[in-house]
């Protein structure tokens, strides 16, 4: 239930899902435990060999209700981030341990992110006032498989390229259909190699088991 007490309703989440799910799993255990060792008591084990399992260690993890929290940051915008700043280390007792977490830990990294960047919601612009990032596209980089010409696919032929520090050397296939290393590469067949797309090139490593895919 909330609180107009911004820093209580805060902390109201309880425990996160999956740490009552681990908590309610040890549980099990330990009863599957002292009810094994129970049962091998009444069958007459050797009292001084029988150990009761301890419970499995589970440390406490907190769902923290960050919700109002942030609409509240969201709705000052535009306001200077000083006077915010102030205003939320008085709302949040930092002298406690749920203050400190739920300032330093969720609060502040939203704007000043200097761990994270990627988790800032929001900037101070040059004038200390505070706002909203524009929000984040994600583009899909989509890259097409890469076909080689007949030119380039009589060139390599049935050699690969190995690099060998930093010397790149022909690799020629033998009748066991392993490759063995041949003579270096000219330096005009390197940057003709080096020219091909990077994934094609992974292609005629010589040092991975994949064959280099021909043409179609």
């Amino acid at each position: 239930m909330s609180t107009k007490n911004l820093a209580r309703t805060v902390i109201e989440g309880g425990r996160g899902g999956g740490n009552r799910r681990e908590r309610r799993d040890s549980n099990v255990l330990e009863r599957r435990w002292e009810a094994q060792t129970s049962a091998r008591l009444l069958k007459g084990a050797d009292a001084e060999a029988v150990i009761y399992e301890r419970r499995p260690s589970v440390p406490r993890e907190f769902r923290d209700k960050l919700g109002p929290a942030q609409r509240w940051l969201a709705a000052q915008v535009g306001r200077p981030w000083n006077t915010v700043r102030s205003e939320l280390t008085q709302r949040f007792d930092t002298r406690t341990t749920a203050g400190r977490h739920i300032l330093y830990d969720h609060l502040l990294p939203l704007v000043e992110g200097r761990r994270w960047p990627s988790l800032t919601e929001f900037t101070v612009n040059g004038a200390g006032i505070l706002q909203r990032k524009p929000p984040r596209r994600l583009r899909w980089k989509y890259e097409r498989p890469y076909t080689p010409s007949a030119r380039e696919q009589c060139w390599l032929a049935a050699r690969r390229v190995g690099l060998r520090g930093r010397v790149y050397f022909w690799f020629l296939q033998t009748d066991s259909g392993a490759f063995r290393q041949d003579h270096r590469l000219t330096p005009a067949e390197v940057t003709r190699f080096l020219a091909l797309p990077p994934s094609y090139r992974e292609q005629c490593d010589a040092f991975r088991a994949a064959p280099p895919s021909p043409a179609a």
